[in-house]
């Protein structure tokens, strides 16, 4: 039994002998070693292996100066976790706002950090709700380009038509429109007394009208308009002057004047405001201008004598009308007063016509075809 024992032993130290044929077991690797315990080697990911609160599995402490979670897609510096930095953000503590967000209109937040977009500007027109009579259409707003009778009201004047537009096209097409000749009545009177007096007559008289650019611009509310239409007006011409004689007998003395004439222009502007109803796609004007004229003059006058007339002098024909008014006891008009009067019944035809002519123009250029 000894000697089993022995042979036992013997067998057993064999199979502990290094025969020189087993490699050596390698190193353990740093890396692979947990040093903080959290279950992460640098290996796996841990970034500081020197502090159990920095793994892969760690939940990232906003502005603590450490990445706690080894995930650099999520920054130390953004509080909500939306991507933005909080030096860019300016809510770090809600995600859903930062300059990558959209803007919700009218939820009193500046979702998307850039104050230059209104919160109460849904459509991005550049006007707010409250200037804004369409805030959800961005062609709707009051620098809108109106388009007529679309339905649309594009800029915001409470109306599908743009009356600045149509009122200045219907006007000029009124201004082309306008007649430019005007035929006036005959004038004579006559001042006497006992046998002598003062007879006077104007013959062949028509008025010239030239009419210039219109002026259109805004009224008192947004259907009514002010108007200037510059014109010049005058009498007759050298082609067609008219016919002016006068005769006088003052006891010995008498004389008789006859002579051919015209004026040149003078200045006549038409002033005043249209004023526009609006029913469905119809529109009415109702326009009124008042004449501004400047008054004829010696200077306007253009006077030839007639054959057998010793002169046309205004001076020679007016220092007769003195001494029969010297005479009789009362003024008698100057002949250059006839002249004015004719004027002024010229501008009373023609401001008839213009406001005729611009309501139905107008009416018609603002109106749905």
């Amino acid at each position: 039994m000894t000697l089993s024992l022995l042979f036992t032993l013997l067998a057993c130290s064999d199979s502990f002998k290094d025969d020189g044929d087993t490699a050596t077991d390698p190193a353990l690797d740093p890396a692979d070693v947990d040093d903080d315990g959290d279950g992460y080697t640098e290996n796996d990911g841990d970034c500081d292996d020197a502090d159990a609160a920095v793994s892969p599995e760690g939940e990232e402490t906003a502005y603590n100066g450490t990445d706690d979670d080894c995930d650099e897609a999520t920054p130390d510096d953004d509080g909500d976790g939306d991507g933005v930095s909080v030096t860019e953000d300016c809510d770090d503590g809600n995600a859903r706002v930062s300059p990558n967000a959209d803007e919700i209109p009218y939820n009193g937040v500046d979702d998307d950090c850039n104050a230059r977009t209104s919160d109460n500007d849904a459509d991005g027109d550049g006007f707010e709700r409250n200037a804004d009579c369409d805030d959800q259409d961005p062609k709707a707003n009051p620098n809108g380009t109106e388009e007529d009778w679309n339905g649309t009201d594009e800029n915001c004047d409470g109306y599908d038509v743009n009356l600045a537009a149509c009122v200045q096209r219907g006007v000029q097409a009124a201004v082309t429109s306008l007649g430019n000749v005007y035929p006036l009545d005959d004038f004579s009177d006559d001042y006497t007394f006992g046998g002598y007096g003062l007879w006077r007559t104007v013959q062949d008289q028509e008025a010239y009208l030239s009419m210039g650019t219109p002026r259109v611009s805004a009224g008192s509310t947004a259907t009514t308009f002010a108007v200037d239409l510059a014109a010049t007006m005058s009498l007759n011409d050298e082609s067609y002057p008219f016919y002016v004689e006068a005769r006088y007998d003052i006891f010995f003395d008498e004389g008789f004047f006859a002579c051919y004439g015209w004026t040149n222009p003078v200045s006549t502007d038409f002033e005043g405001n249209i004023s526009l109803r609006i029913a469905g796609q119809n529109v009415t004007a109702s326009t009124a201008v008042t004449a501004d004229r400047a008054a004829f003059s010696r200077d306007v006058l253009n006077l030839t004598p007639y054959d057998g007339s010793v002169t046309c002098s205004l001076d020679l024909i007016d220092t007769g009308a003195d001494l029969l008014s010297g005479y009789i006891g009362y003024t008698i008009p100057s002949v250059l007063s006839i002249f004015d009067e004719s004027g002024a019944a010229a501008t009373n035809l023609m401001t008839n016509e213009i406001e005729a002519a611009v309501n139905a123009s107008v009416s018609d250029a603002c109106s749905a075809p």
